[in-house]
């Protein structure tokens, strides 16, 4: 069990106003660990049934906690192979879950775009840059915000809204092919 400082809530993702013991929070909040508290990553569904409070997380889920000091808004190779390797477990697993959502009947895993294209009228690329915008925007205003020293809640951790942007740009590429 881990018991390095907490930088996100396990509840909802969000940054933490103060690093927080992972002990302590789970003696207060009995609720779920539904994120990773040191990446801001959501867990797998499975993942948060099996260690409802992230007994079981260990440092390969939060690169460079026990790694000496860095200078901050440096990242070391190992760090970022870390990064990279997580974030493509995450959105493989978001693609896998939201495509069972989305596709509905039949084996299409397009279908969703192009049922929602016909009810606006548009494309299934115009209705897929759409949803991709929406998340690009929330990441546009983060760095805003980060710029100005502002910090806000906001309803999904910032991570989970690039590993969407990823899966779009993903899905865009589908429907590129597709069409072709």
């Amino acid at each position: 069990m881990i018991n390095v400082p907490m930088i996100y809530s396990p509840v909802t993702g969000t940054k933490l106003s103060s690093l927080a013991d992972p002990n302590h929070y789970r003696d207060a909040n009995l609720q779920k660990w539904h994120f990773n508290p040191w990446t801001g990553s959501m867990r797998s569904t499975e993942d948060a049934h099996e260690d409802p409070f992230g007994k079981r997380l260990q440092e390969t889920y939060f690169p460079g906690a026990a790694l000496p000091a860095r200078a901050k808004g440096t990242m070391t190779h190992t760090e970022f192979d870390a990064l990279v390797g997580e974030t493509v477990e995450s959105i493989r697993k978001l693609l896998t879950v939201k495509g069972g959502e989305y596709t509905g009947p039949g084996d299409d895993r397009l279908a969703a775009f192009k049922r929602s294209a016909d009810l606006a009228g548009v494309a299934p690329l115009q209705c897929l840059l759409i949803y991709m915008v929406k998340h690009f925007d929330a990441f546009a205003t983060y760095v805003r915000d980060d710029a100005a020293g502002k910090t806000r809640e906001r309803s999904e951790p910032i991570d989970g809204r690039l590993d969407d942007t990823i899966n779009y740009c993903i899905l865009a590429k589908a429907l590129i092919r597709a069409s072709a």
